[in-house]
């Protein structure tokens, strides 16, 4: 495994502490790290959708994961601000495309 995850005090969603092999890992796999944690943020987030909630509240939580995506992402990288700004946005097109694919499912009663 990667990363190892706890639940935040504050917020009781997953934060990532340590990737125990992030030196040695190649751009492409820390690429494809970081796009997994936006898909997988993406399916923690879909769970929402089929719970009787306001748009507004939904809205909400996108906005507060997607800022939990790039501060995981921050915090464990020993990158430069140009390469750590890179991996977010890998993040976040991967959480952008699993979610329309689970904002489409959702009318016929399935996710992603």
């Amino acid at each position: 495994m990667l990363f190892n995850a706890t639940p935040a005090s504050d917020t009781g969603l997953p934060v990532v502490t340590h990737l125990g092999d992030e030196p040695s890992l190649s751009p492409l796999a820390l690429a494809d790290w970081c796009a997994e944690i936006g898909r997988t943020t993406a399916d923690v987030l879909a769970v929402l959708f089929k719970l009787p909630a306001k748009p507004s509240t939904l809205a909400l939580f996108e906005a507060e994961m997607r800022e939990e995506v790039g501060a995981a992402i921050d915090a464990i990288t020993r990158a430069t601000d140009e390469k750590r700004s890179y991996l977010i946005q890998v993040a976040w097109v991967a959480f952008d495309r699993r979610l329309a694919l689970h904002r489409r499912a959702l009318p016929y009663g399935g996710s992603a």
